[in-house]
């Protein structure tokens, strides 16, 4: 299980035929006690059978009560059950985009969600059953209901298969005759794909394949963050291999949520990515993470989201990246936005760089192979040299990633790679020979990356946050350009 899957969680096993799940008229009720964190992570029974997050009473029918994300998709569900996706479920390089969010049509009685492995949607409906289908964002997507299974209050995806948690705490899939769990009251899926439930006494079980018991865990009262609970006296656990160790993290902690080699908290101080508070224009109730992205429900019912936007995962109609949080738009009015895909948004960097900063002896690039406005130049320091890119750059939530991602639309990329033996990267020219190397490729979207054939780059200056100079050469032209790039410095 690939884990950059969103951070919600599922149980799933047996094999067999479909069954309709019995419910025992002496079964305990179901509990309502207590909370769940938020609706990107537990999943809790409570009176009324509906899934909601910590926003407390809905005001308006329009507002977003979830979202769920898988890779570079994402969708959010309305207090009215209406259902909204956008995205890429490919990886963003010449293949459909839907930059925008769409409504899913033929849904309006949709009171929980979630997104499979391969961006199949499960939707539980408020008469207690559970439809399902593959998204097509860019046509019909049809969901069909399944058979035999009834009385159901939340649902999660297990790879694309839809696990089901019902009234009476029984947890099914749509192949297992008898119950996987029994008295569960909240299903998580962990980063690595292992599964989580939580059952009425406090005791925790894990699926890795499976069921087993976390050892000496018997008083959980929610689970949160990977494979995490919080206990009865308020004190917070973690387990690997069923091995319990304390929590280390922030004291003030509601959940985590878990990307490609980043996590986001959400706690009671807002949303922390990479030790920063994030700006978010209400208080966050609830957080998701995708790939390179992550997104958040805000208590006023909005959507807001940040990182990478390749795919249009940010669902704010651009390919373009953000590093501070941007609202979704559309999603709370009554028509869902206009389609796009993205693409005239993006001529040349996915993000306008800050040149605050750039030393007197660097010049800010202006035309650059081909490129008529350079807006971003990083380099990457390595081991074996320094990379230096112009006209793109990979963002993650909590800072830029040490790789780029595809270029988009009609992008092109500049990647420069510099070496000098095994000596660091300084002054001199460096060229395709001799001790100072250089090599050129030409990132263009929807095609195939271009080695050109010559470079010839000057190194003018080099410090701990800027190499600047000049290229003489690209693609064989004669040129004289400036360059500058900003050192990237992680920020994990």
């Amino acid at each position: 299980m690939n884990g950059w899957f969103l951070v919600v969680s599922v149980l799933v096993a047996g094999c067999g035929k479909s069954a309709k799940p019995s419910h025992d008229a002496n079964a305990a009720p179901p509990a309502t006690a207590i909370a769940a964190r938020s609706l990107d992570a537990s999943v809790v029974i409570d009176a009324a059978v509906k899934a909601t997050t910590d926003a407390g009473a809905v005001a308006t029918r329009s507002k977003v009560l979830e979202v769920v994300v898988s890779g570079r998709v994402a969708c959010a569900r309305r207090a009215d059950g209406r259902v909204r996706c956008w995205g890429s479920p490919w990886d963003g390089r010449g293949l459909p985009v839907v930059a925008a969010a769409v409504e899913i049509s033929d849904l309006t009685t949709a009171v929980a969600i979630d997104l499979g492995s391969d961006q199949t949607l499960s939707v539980v409906t408020d008469g207690g059953g559970v439809r399902r289908g593959k998204l097509d964002l860019r046509g019909t997507t049809t969901l069909a209901e399944l058979d035999g299974i009834e009385d159901v209050v939340a649902v999660r995806a297990y790879g694309d298969v839809p696990v089901v948690l019902t009234r009476t705490g029984n947890v099914f899939t749509p192949a297992s005759p008898s119950p996987i769990l029994t008295n569960a009251i909240a299903l998580r899926r962990s980063a690595n794909g292992t599964i989580t439930g939580l059952h009425r006494d406090g005791r925790v079980s894990w699926f890795d394949g499976r069921v087993r018991e976390v050892a000496k865990l018997t008083d959980a009262t929610s689970l949160f963050g990977d494979r995490c609970a919080e206990r009865r006296t308020g004190a917070k656990v973690c387990w690997t291999k069923g091995r319990l160790t304390p929590w280390v993290g922030a004291t003030n902690i509601i959940d985590r949520a878990h990307g490609a080699q980043f996590h986001c908290d959400l706690t009671s101080a807002g949303v922390a990515c990479g030790g920063r508070i994030l700006d978010l224009p209400a208080r966050p109730v609830a957080i998701a993470a995708g790939w390179r992205s992550a997104c958040a429900v805000l208590d006023d019912g909005e959507v807001a989201c940040w990182g990478s936007n390749d795919g249009g995962q940010l669902g704010d109609g651009t390919l373009l990246d953000r590093s501070k949080p941007i609202l979704v738009p559309g999603l709370t009015t009554p028509s869902p936005p206009p389609p796009s895909d993205g693409r005239a948004q993006v001529q040349q960097a996915t993000i306008a760089m800050d040149w605050s900063g750039l030393p007197a002896a660097c010049k800010r690039p202006g035309t650059i192979g081909g490129l008529t406005t350079v807006v971003s130049g990083y380099a990457y320091p390595s081991r074996a040299g320094t990379t230096v890119w112009l006209a793109d750059f990979a963002l993650e939530p909590d800072g830029y990633a040490a790789s780029l991602l595809p270029v988009r639309g009609t992008q092109r990329a500049l990647e420069i790679a510099l070496s000098h033996g095994r000596r660091p990267i300084d002054r001199g020219r460096y060229a395709e020979r001799g001790p100072r190397r250089a090599k050129l490729t030409v990132h263009v979207a929807e095609t195939s990356p271009e080695v050109a054939d010559r470079v010839d780059l000057v190194v003018e200056l080099v410090d701990k946050d800027w190499i600047c100079g000049q290229l003489l050469a690209v693609d064989g032209a004669a040129q004289r350009q400036p360059f500058a790039a900003r050192v990237h410095k992680t920020t994990r």
